[in-house]
Protein backbone atom coordinates (compact mmCIF):
# COMPACT_ATOMS: atom_id res chain seq x y z
CA UNK A 1 0.00 0.00 0.00
CA UNK A 2 2.64 2.46 0.92
CA UNK A 3 4.78 1.68 -2.39
CA UNK A 4 1.50 1.94 -4.22
CA UNK A 5 1.18 5.77 -2.40
CA UNK A 6 4.61 6.48 -3.42
CA UNK A 7 4.41 6.10 -7.43
CA UNK A 8 1.05 7.44 -7.16
CA UNK A 9 2.74 10.59 -5.78
CA UNK A 10 5.26 11.78 -8.23
CA UNK A 11 2.59 11.02 -10.87
CA UNK A 12 -0.20 13.38 -9.71
CA UNK A 13 2.73 15.86 -9.09
CA UNK A 14 3.74 15.82 -12.52
CA UNK A 15 0.48 15.97 -13.96
CA UNK A 16 -0.15 18.96 -11.88
CA UNK A 17 2.83 20.69 -11.89
CA UNK A 18 3.94 20.09 -16.06
CA UNK A 19 0.85 21.80 -18.02
CA UNK A 20 2.10 25.08 -15.64
CA UNK A 21 5.87 24.52 -16.56
CA UNK A 22 4.91 24.21 -20.13
CA UNK A 23 3.20 27.85 -20.52
CA UNK A 24 5.74 28.97 -18.23
CA UNK A 25 8.71 28.01 -20.72
CA UNK A 26 5.96 28.99 -23.27
CA UNK A 27 6.09 32.38 -22.53
CA UNK A 28 9.63 32.79 -21.67
CA UNK A 29 10.30 31.40 -25.33
CA UNK A 30 8.34 33.70 -27.34
CA UNK A 31 9.52 36.68 -29.87
CA UNK A 32 7.99 39.10 -32.09
CA UNK A 33 10.67 38.56 -34.74
CA UNK A 34 10.48 34.92 -35.07
CA UNK A 35 8.60 33.56 -37.89
CA UNK A 36 6.87 30.16 -37.49
CA UNK A 37 7.00 27.64 -40.18
CA UNK A 38 3.43 28.25 -41.09
CA UNK A 39 4.25 31.48 -42.21
CA UNK A 40 7.06 30.94 -44.39
CA UNK A 41 6.57 31.14 -48.61
CA UNK A 42 5.98 28.10 -50.26
CA UNK A 43 9.08 28.12 -52.14
CA UNK A 44 11.26 28.49 -48.87
CA UNK A 45 14.04 25.58 -49.45
CA UNK A 46 13.47 23.25 -45.95
CA UNK A 47 16.90 23.31 -44.21
CA UNK A 48 18.73 19.75 -43.32
CA UNK A 49 20.31 19.31 -39.82
CA UNK A 50 23.37 17.50 -39.21
CA UNK A 51 23.72 15.43 -36.45
CA UNK A 52 25.14 17.58 -34.24
CA UNK A 53 22.28 20.10 -35.04
CA UNK A 54 19.86 17.64 -34.05
CA UNK A 55 21.80 16.89 -30.50
CA UNK A 56 22.24 20.54 -29.26
CA UNK A 57 18.13 20.68 -30.36
CA UNK A 58 17.71 17.63 -28.75
CA UNK A 59 19.58 19.56 -25.22
CA UNK A 60 16.94 22.35 -25.50
CA UNK A 61 14.23 20.78 -26.43
CA UNK A 62 11.37 21.05 -23.25
CA UNK A 63 12.31 18.51 -20.25
CA UNK A 64 14.74 16.63 -22.50
CA UNK A 65 15.86 14.40 -19.43
CA UNK A 66 18.60 13.54 -21.46
CA UNK A 67 20.24 17.11 -20.61
CA UNK A 68 19.91 16.02 -17.17
CA UNK A 69 21.27 12.47 -17.26
CA UNK A 70 24.35 14.15 -18.75
CA UNK A 71 24.68 16.21 -15.99
CA UNK A 72 26.95 13.14 -14.87
CA UNK A 73 27.21 11.88 -11.29
CA UNK A 74 23.57 11.36 -9.24
CA UNK A 75 24.51 14.30 -6.80
CA UNK A 76 25.21 16.53 -9.93
CA UNK A 77 21.57 15.29 -12.01
CA UNK A 78 19.92 16.11 -7.92
CA UNK A 79 21.58 19.08 -7.53
CA UNK A 80 20.98 20.06 -11.20
CA UNK A 81 16.84 19.56 -10.63
CA UNK A 82 16.65 21.43 -7.46
CA UNK A 83 18.72 24.60 -9.41
CA UNK A 84 15.85 24.38 -11.96
CA UNK A 85 12.91 23.83 -9.45
CA UNK A 86 14.03 26.50 -7.47
CA UNK A 87 13.90 28.88 -10.53
CA UNK A 88 10.29 27.81 -11.41
CA UNK A 89 9.20 28.03 -7.66
CA UNK A 90 10.66 31.87 -8.25
CA UNK A 91 9.14 32.53 -11.27
CA UNK A 92 5.90 31.41 -9.65
CA UNK A 93 5.95 33.63 -7.46
CA UNK A 94 7.16 36.66 -9.50
CA UNK A 95 4.02 36.02 -12.07
CA UNK A 96 1.24 34.87 -9.71
CA UNK A 97 0.63 31.68 -12.51
CA UNK A 98 0.26 29.05 -10.43
CA UNK A 99 -2.35 27.73 -7.75
CA UNK A 100 -1.92 27.09 -4.04
CA UNK A 101 -1.87 23.43 -5.36
CA UNK A 102 0.55 23.78 -8.19
CA UNK A 103 3.01 25.50 -5.66
CA UNK A 104 2.84 22.67 -3.45
CA UNK A 105 3.80 20.24 -5.95
CA UNK A 106 6.54 21.88 -6.97
CA UNK A 107 7.76 22.83 -3.23
CA UNK A 108 6.88 18.35 -3.12
CA UNK A 109 9.28 18.14 -5.90
CA UNK A 110 12.19 20.29 -4.55
CA UNK A 111 12.20 18.21 -1.77
CA UNK A 112 12.42 15.10 -3.46
CA UNK A 113 15.61 16.49 -5.19
CA UNK A 114 16.88 17.84 -2.20
CA UNK A 115 17.06 14.54 -0.17
CA UNK A 116 18.44 13.28 -2.82
CA UNK A 117 20.89 15.37 -3.64
CA UNK A 118 21.99 15.41 0.46
CA UNK A 119 22.13 11.58 -0.05
CA UNK A 120 24.40 11.56 -3.09
CA UNK A 121 26.59 14.09 -1.13
CA UNK A 122 26.78 12.27 2.22
CA UNK A 123 27.85 9.07 -0.25
CA UNK A 124 30.64 10.65 -1.50
CA UNK A 125 33.02 12.61 -0.18
CA UNK A 126 34.84 14.27 -2.94
CA UNK A 127 31.38 16.23 -3.55
CA UNK A 128 31.55 19.87 -2.18
CA UNK A 129 27.82 21.40 -2.81
CA UNK A 130 28.48 24.66 -3.03
CA UNK A 131 30.46 24.51 -5.39
CA UNK A 132 28.32 22.16 -7.61
CA UNK A 133 25.77 23.91 -7.40
CA UNK A 134 27.63 27.41 -8.44
CA UNK A 135 28.99 25.60 -11.39
CA UNK A 136 25.45 24.40 -12.23
CA UNK A 137 24.26 27.79 -11.95
CA UNK A 138 27.03 29.09 -14.00
CA UNK A 139 25.96 26.13 -16.35
CA UNK A 140 22.83 27.25 -16.51
CA UNK A 141 21.93 30.81 -16.20
CA UNK A 142 19.16 31.45 -17.94
CA UNK A 143 16.05 31.40 -16.53
CA UNK A 144 14.03 29.55 -19.45
CA UNK A 145 16.64 26.87 -19.38
CA UNK A 146 15.91 26.10 -16.44
CA UNK A 147 12.05 25.67 -16.49
CA UNK A 148 13.10 23.55 -19.45
CA UNK A 149 15.16 20.89 -17.09
CA UNK A 150 12.42 21.46 -14.90
CA UNK A 151 10.08 19.78 -16.69
CA UNK A 152 12.61 16.91 -17.22
CA UNK A 153 13.02 16.90 -13.73
CA UNK A 154 9.67 16.02 -12.88
CA UNK A 155 9.50 13.32 -16.02
CA UNK A 156 13.39 11.70 -14.17
CA UNK A 157 10.30 11.41 -10.95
Amino acid sequence: MITRERQARPATLARIVVPVLVGLAGLSACSDETLSSDHLPDDTPQATYSAEERRSAERLSMGNVAAIDAAGSEYRQAALCVVALETVSEMAEDGSTMTTEQRAAIQQALRIFEQRARRSAAADASVVPAEERLALEAQYPERRERAQLALGCLRKL
